[in-house]
């Protein structure tokens, strides 16, 4: 989730069709029928209550074993829900950090005063066996740290410490730490390589990680104001993650590094792993933040790969993820009041400086987005969609957000539904025919979308035809 979400909602109000829209046109209503996507049920979360904030980030979804999982800083878990029957949440709690205020305290309830950036756990990834793991793992970003857990019971495998940097941009090491976040990551099967970013740091970076032995291989830095999140692609070799804005593109890109590069700098590692290879991805670094730390150099293009920029304009970049054929799909949540919310879809083989999207609908304003095969469909967590489908920003009561679970044909690239949804409903994971999606109870400027207002918050489950 981004450093600059804040858990704001609204209440449902009537969604419009937009006259003169310059997107592709899919602002329109749910056409939903009892046959179609439909809310199917709303189960509670173990400690939480109307005075205790259900602070969640993302998800996971697995679909061998029909188990869905989502992060949870409240109860410093992730909480795990059997699709097989939706009722029971069970709770992995190996230490997390939890909700952290801005000098890093912990803050009760989950409340006012949680800076994201400084609490977790925040992004997931589930990672295979291998010969050395020898069972299924999840991987969760935490405050400087990437926990390895066993998917199936949730013991503790190992803690991997990411020290950050300091205030002046110097790389900290031994027991100092930043007190910020790894955030959201992404798992490349070919090569068993796990990216995670870290968006707060000054340069924002990502590491990369060998999920054989869990160590860290190498570390590069982004010309950039924050780093949301990233998908590895088998097809053109490249984890791909969307930079909030970097000097060239202000209001974000997304930056394609070869994973040959990683792979490349895992063969030269000593035996002794140290993992302080330090890189920067091209690019011109925004007024005033820190240059990348002395002795980082610039990020090699090893053969076959190519470092890519795929520049996106007025979109302020949040999800990412593949979609059929050659699609890279973008979530935008732009900023500025008044401007159309959108989502974008790229030709994966194409992107570069003057490379247009194949589809840009106004339908974005969120933050997780999945594909799923099965339906081969596209939805969208839009916890910052309104009834216009113009930005609200992060939301009032002048100007509320109207939060929807928002679901997109892949091969037509068309909205086929807008479902109500919770305050702050940014997450979303499919599995097994239905969609999850965690919110919080509702906000003084509304909020709670469709559902009762005494609702303390939970997760929402869809069926998804």
């Amino acid at each position: 989730m981004s450093k600059r979400f804040k858990a704001l909602g609204a209440a449902l109000a009537g969604t419009v069709i937009l006259a003169g829209c310059p997107f592709d046109s899919n602002n329109n209503n749910s056409t939903t029928t009892s046959s179609g996507p439909a809310l199917s049920s709303i189960v509670a979360v173990p400690g939480i209550t109307s005075t205790v904030v259900y602070s969640f980030d993302l998800s996971a979804t697995d679909p061998a074993t029909g188990l869905y999982y989502v992060t949870d800083r409240t109860n410093k878990s992730i909480d795990v829900i059997n699709s097989a029957n939706n009722t029971t949440v069970t709770q992995f709690t190996p230490g997390f950090a939890g909700c952290r205020n801005a000098a890093g305290a912990p803050v009760l309830g989950c409340g006012a005063g949680t800076v994201n950036d400084r609490s977790g756990p925040d992004g997931l990834d589930i990672v295979p066996a291998n010969a050395v793991t020898t069972v299924k793992t999840l991987y969760a970003g935490d405050v400087n740290a990437m926990f390895v857990l066993n998917a199936a019971t949730g013991a503790l495998i190992n803690k991997i410490v990411i020290n950050g940097l300091s205030p002046g941009g110097a790389v900290l090491t031994g027991v100092n730490t930043s007190g910020l976040r790894a955030d959201e990551g992404c798992f490349d099967g070919d090569d068993n390589i796990e990216a995670i970013s870290s968006p707060g740091e000054n340069p924002p970076f990502m590491t990369f990680i060998d999920t054989f032995n869990q160590k860290v291989i190498a570390t590069v830095y982004f010309p950039s104001i924050g780093l949301e999140a990233c998908v590895y692609d088998s097809t053109t070799k490249r984890f791909y993650v969307n930079n909030d804005g970097s000097g060239t593109n202000p209001r974000g890109e997304v930056d394609g590094v070869p994973a040959s590069s990683i792979v490349a700098v895992r063969a030269a590692e000593t035996t002794t792993w140290p993992g302080g290879t330090q890189y920067v991805f091209p690019g011109t670094f925004p007024a005033g933040q820190n240059p990348a730390p002395a002795g980082a150099t610039a990020l090699p293009a090893v053969a076959p790969g190519t470092i890519v920029v795929q520049p996106l304009n007025a979109c302020d970049p949040t999800g990412i993820t593949l979609g059929a054929g050659t699609d890279l799909a973008v979530m935008c949540r732009q900023g500025n009041v008044g401007e159309f919310l959108t989502f974008q879809i790229y030709n994966k083989t194409t992107l570069g400086a003057t490379n247009p999207p194949v589809a840009n609908l106004n339908a974005g304003g969120g933050d997780q987005i999945t594909y799923d095969a099965t339906t081969n469909r596209y939805y969208l967590a839009d916890s910052r969609w309104t009834a216009s489908g113009l930005s609200c920003g992060a939301g009032s009561a002048a100007c509320p957000l109207t939060p929807v679970l928002t679901i997109v044909d892949a091969t037509a690239r068309t909205v086929v539904a807008r479902l109500p949804d919770g305050n702050n409903s940014h997450s979303i994971g499919v599995v097994n025919g239905f969609a999850y999606s965690p919110f919080t109870a509702p906000t003084v400027a509304g909020g709670g979308a469709g559902f009762d207002p005494s609702n303390n918050g939970g997760i929402a489950i869809y069926k998804t035809q």
